[in-house]
């Protein structure tokens, strides 16, 4: 692990990516390279940055840290939207749980995908708030029917984990008597 940390250093980006992508594949094992994957996620190299959330999702160490640089990243993302952050954050699960707030603020993206996999991550994550099932609610009129079976799978998971059916189920309703199948 020494030697893949020193190597996420490297002028190049080819061999930086290949360190973290080798940290990652070893997992748990390699916790103290999360500081150097953390500071990695700042790299002007998305491509570099991206396979440092990939890493960080798969060591699942540190996670307080861990979330609050994979969030941190998250809210600072212009319209280049890296999904790593996100399926790093959902790999988390329930650790995840401070980030809740901010992916929730991207269920209003104007990309269909983007909606898809921030409603398929808060299922993992869990521990929901009253906006989490307004915005996965208002999902399921959305104009995408991907987005739309997305969120009916997030309130799903969310209502046998939380008791959260009686919030979504007017909205539920509402979109199994006006949505036919395609």
């Amino acid at each position: 692990v020494p030697a893949l940390r020193r190597a996420c250093g490297d002028d190049s980006s080819y061999v930086r990516i290949n360190a973290a992508h080798a940290i990652g594949q070893i997992g748990p094992g390699a916790k103290t390279a999360v500081p150097t994957l953390i500071e990695l996620l700042k790299h002007e190299d998305r491509h570099t940055a991206s396979a440092a959330a990939g890493a960080l999702g798969k060591i699942q160490g540190n996670i307080r840290a861990t979330v609050a640089a994979l969030t941190e990243s998250l809210a600072s993302q212009d319209d280049n939207y890296d999904s790593s952050l996100v399926d790093a954050l959902a790999a988390l699960g329930p650790r995840a749980k401070k980030a809740v707030p901010e992916l929730t603020k991207l269920l209003d993206d104007r990309e269909g995908w983007v909606r898809r996999t921030i409603a398929l991550a808060l299922a993992k994550i869990g521990h929901p708030n009253e906006e989490t099932i307004a915005q996965l609610a208002a999902c399921l009129t959305d104009p995408e029917s991907f987005v739309r079976c997305a969120a009916v799978e997030a309130l799903e998971r969310l209502a046998k984990k939380y008791a959260v059916a009686p919030t979504a189920l007017p909205a539920l309703t509402q979109a199994t008597k006006h949505n036919t199948p395609e």
